[in-house]
């Protein structure tokens, strides 16, 4: 088990990604995106916020590495970047909840 300043050099870095999902409409976000990828219009309309409100909060998750983004041409679509997921798991490689979701995988 990592301990001490080994411990939070480790986290930190993932610390600063996890300020792109940190906040309840990011959240709102990310679980519709976990379902299906989304044009931008659509995730405005699912959460019923003004479309500049929303395009700042995927703007914070696309910066630090949550969604990924599709354009053809002029439809956007987002959707949620696995990789990320995989840094999460990746930055808790020896704890008791990353070992058992390895197990079952």
């Amino acid at each position: 088990m990592t301990t001490g300043k080994r411990l939070l050099g480790k986290l930190e870095p993932f610390a600063e990604k996890l300020t792109g999902i940190a906040e309840v409409h990011r959240l709102a976000i990310l679980y519709l995106l976990l379902h299906d990828p989304m044009e931008f219009r659509d995730i405005v309309r699912a959460l019923k916020l003004p479309a500049n409100a929303v395009f700042h909060h995927i703007k914070q998750m696309h910066t630090t590495g949550w969604l990924k983004r599709t354009k053809i041409g002029k439809r956007v679509t987002y959707e949620v970047n696995p990789k990320a997921f995989k840094e999460l798991q990746e930055a808790l490689p020896d704890t008791y909840i990353t070992r058992e979701l390895t197990k079952k995988a």
